[in-house]
């Protein structure tokens, strides 16, 4: 009899709370499964951060050794060496001031030994140094100059905005998807109404190739103006300027030509000059782009 109620209150309780009991089930059962799929996605997302932190140090490391041509290059002795004193080369660059008066957060990408950064600091800008050569960085730290130790691209990519970007004697060392992706990347980060400036040697004057550029063993090829022109142009820059420097012109040159009596003398004389351009003209230019 006792045995008959029981199976009795289990019906009923059956009927009563037995779907809910199933439907709770089903709902413990989802969720468990839905905690073993969080728990492999996120293990998945782990792996894959640290996968991307091992990259990035080694393409930290490979443009390390880039930067230095080859890690037996102290790359700080061999600036002082080549580019001549710090003072002089702050003259040079004081032309380029007038475009990021006034701004914030302005960076000077592969700042090196912080020339156009003192320039900038001294006259009030907020502006940062970027470099990959801890020796660089030490040196304009020791100067009061605000500077980091990064790759310039990855730190660019980090900011939410900036006012402006300059990079002297860069894209010769990037290769071309690189500095592609640079030249996009920083139209994204300038606010409107802002600058990037590049300044990279000429190969439209041939005396780079028997000066300048193959001292370096750390260039990867000069860039023609007209292909960097056409990069910012794609990238979405309105307003493209080249400016061909003259503070890296040669002195030497061919002699024009002078008396009376000479047939074609001035005819002569203008493809002289041409002439002289792509043989003694700037080993430099820079170009400038607003967006």
């Amino acid at each position: 009899m006792e045995n008959g109620k029981n199976k009795l209150s289990e019906k009923i309780f059956n009927r009563l709370f037995g779907a809910e009991i199933e439907a709770k089930a089903k709902e413990i059962a989802a969720a468990e499964a839905q905690r073993i799929a969080d728990e492999r996605r996120y293990d998945a997302r782990l792996l894959q951060v640290e996968e991307n932190l091992r990259s990035h140090n080694k393409y930290i490391e490979e443009q390390k050794n880039k930067s230095s041509g080859c890690s037996e290059i102290d790359y700080f002795d061999f600036e002082n060496y080549f580019r001549g004193p710090r003072e002089v080369v702050k003259q040079w660059q004081q032309g380029y001031l007038k475009y990021f008066q006034g701004k914030k957060n302005v960076l000077d990408i592969g700042c090196g030994r912080g020339e156009f950064l003192e320039v900038l600091t001294d006259a009030g800008v907020d502006a940062t140094g970027v470099d990959l050569y801890d020796k660089f960085v030490d040196y304009c730290q020791g100067l009061g100059l605000k500077t980091v130790l990064a790759d310039g691209i990855a730190y660019l990519g980090a900011q939410e905005k900036v006012g402006g970007i300059f990079a002297s004697q860069l894209i010769e060392h990037l290769d071309t998807d690189k500095m592609i992706e640079f030249c996009r990347l920083a139209y994204q980060k300038l606010e409107d109404d802002c600058y990037l400036i590049l300044e990279t040697p000429n190969p439209s004057c041939l005396a780079i190739f028997t000066h300048a550029f193959y001292i370096d063993p750390s260039h990867n090829k000069p860039i023609h103006p007209l292909t960097v022109k056409y990069i910012l142009e794609r990238a979405g820059y309105r307003e493209i300027q080249i400016v061909y420097t003259e503070t890296s012109r040669l002195s030497d040159g061919l002699p024009m030509l002078s008396g009376s009596g000479i047939d074609n003398l001035e005819e002569f004389n203008k493809a002289l000059k041409e002439l002289n351009d792509v043989l003694y003209g700037s080993q430099d230019y820079a170009i400038i782009a607003k967006k």
